[in-house]
């Protein structure tokens, strides 16, 4: 099982793209927001970690300014590098190992969550396969309505 840590939202994220971008062959973009962007900042982020070698990290935001409803949004190290590398998403299925991390680091960022104050964790399906398998891992609600799927974790006070 990889090593999750905590990862400072303000400064460590862009380490984070620094290690994933080390070894393409194409610059790593700026990350810095668009002056006027309604970009919202990271309240937590966490990495996971095997034998020193980054494999994935997730992040989760307020949905809007003062909501207690947060978003989880993630990266996986190797398929994304092989997105960036190709020039469009990769289609093949999540490995019981890459969903096994998602879900190991989404528990860590719903408990944080929690502990933040926020009662909601939603995700959005932009790989399909690897966030029902962070919701099956999670015991997550999943809402299908139009042809869209996404899913929401109560985080409940203990």
């Amino acid at each position: 099982m990889p090593h999750i840590e905590a990862i400072d939202p303000i400064t460590d994220e862009k380490a984070l793209y620094e290690e994933l971008f080390a070894p393409l062959p194409v610059p790593m973009p700026g990350l810095d927001a668009e002056p006027g962007s309604q970009w919202t900042p990271p309240a937590g982020v966490f990495a996971a970690r095997e034998d020193g070698v980054l494999l994935a990290w997730v992040v989760y935001f307020a949905r809007d300014p003062g909501s207690p409803h947060s978003v989880l949004q993630w990266i996986t190290v190797e398929r994304e590098r092989q997105r960036i590398t190709a020039g469009h998403n990769t289609e093949h299925s999540g490995t019981p190992d890459e969903i096994d991390t998602l879900t190991a680091l989404a528990s860590a960022a719903a408990a944080a969550a929690r502990a933040a104050g926020y009662t909601h964790l939603h995700w959005h399906p932009a790989e399909p396969d690897l966030a029902e398998g962070i919701a099956l891992g999670l015991h997550a609600q999943t809402t299908r309505q139009n042809g869209y799927t996404s899913y929401s974790l109560t985080l409940h006070r203990n």
